[in-house]
């Protein structure tokens, strides 16, 4: 599910946990999508890297780098289908901008969990490209 922004940096997301559990876990923040395909020409001078990025291009087009991810108490998604009228999972994924019912729903339930996780990108080098 995709929780709606102010910003085009940036945008937050809610993970999902599917069956058997069906609960919203966490809340993550996403840079916008970069082609994995420009990293060849940025980290050329890695061989290594280079190796990896086409092995990772077989599988993979774009990559979102997560700036954030703070852990959340679950949300059941079964309870929600039975207080909101007319809501069903997704399979895949939900744009809640148009969805304040949901939105009002799922923020008067967040409880976060232990401390928020944060990367500002500053120090990553071609050694931690496409590393899995």
């Amino acid at each position: 599910m995709s929780i709606g922004k102010d910003s085009v940096k940036s945008q937050w997301k809610l993970i999902y946990i599917g069956l058997p559990y069906r609960q919203l876990v966490a809340i993550v923040e996403l840079e916008k999508p970069e082609n994995i395909e420009d990293w060849l020409e940025k980290y050329s001078y890695d061989e290594e890297a280079v190796e990896r990025i086409k092995d990772y291009l077989t599988r993979n087009k774009v990559a979102m780098p997560i700036f954030s991810f703070q852990e959340i108490e679950p949300i059941d998604m079964r309870k929600m289908e039975k207080d909101i009228s007319g809501f069903r999972v997704p399979i895949s994924y939900m744009f809640l901008d148009d969805k304040p019912e949901l939105l009002k729903y799922i923020d008067l339930r967040t409880k976060y969990k232990n401390k928020r996780i944060e990367h500002d990108f500053t120090h990553i080098s071609s050694k931690d490209i496409c590393v899995c």
